[in-house]
């Protein structure tokens, strides 16, 4: 068992999202954190991801904890899954598994209505992002957002 966490246990939902959180925080005297070294923990209430950063300005050192048990494991499960399908369903498992817009709204649905307010964030920059990388400008406007309206400004394309 690893001594308690310096700061909160940040739910996450993939290691994408780990290093998107660590990127928005800062460090007191303003500067931007470096990873350093990354360790799985067994802690009582599941499995958890541990960076040890470095502030990129000051040289301060900070421990980041997420829970990663939405989705440690999954894909060895998954794959314990696949080796039970049947050959007509493996032949055909990409063109099943390909996400669809319905799927996508559902599970944005299912986060809004679990208050999953930092996931919902993550993926609002990832969409904001791929925009950019395509050349193309994020939207400017106001939309319903979960903890109340959302309003965005364009960000010139790079």
């Amino acid at each position: 068992m690893s001594p308690p966490p310096e700061g909160p246990v940040v739910a996450v939902h993939c290691i994408a999202q780990e290093y998107w959180y660590m990127r928005r925080a800062q460090c007191e005297c303003g500067g931007t954190w470096v990873p350093g070294t990354q360790a799985l923990v067994h802690a009582a209430s599941g499995m958890q991801d541990h960076h040890q950063v470095t502030c990129r300005s000051c040289g301060a050192h900070r421990e980041f904890v997420f829970d990663i048990g939405r989705f440690h494991g999954q894909f060895l499960a998954e794959m314990k899954a696949f080796r039970d399908l049947p050959p007509e369903i493996t032949s055909r498992l990409e063109e099943l598994t390909q996400p669809t817009m319905e799927g996508l709204l559902v599970y944005l649905k299912t986060l809004t209505d679990a208050g999953d307010t930092l996931a919902l964030d993550f993926v609002a920059d990832a969409v904001a992002q791929f925009r950019r990388d395509a050349g193309g400008e994020a939207p400017t406007g106001e939309a319903p957002g979960p903890t109340g309206p959302r309003r965005w400004r364009k960000t010139p394309a790079a």
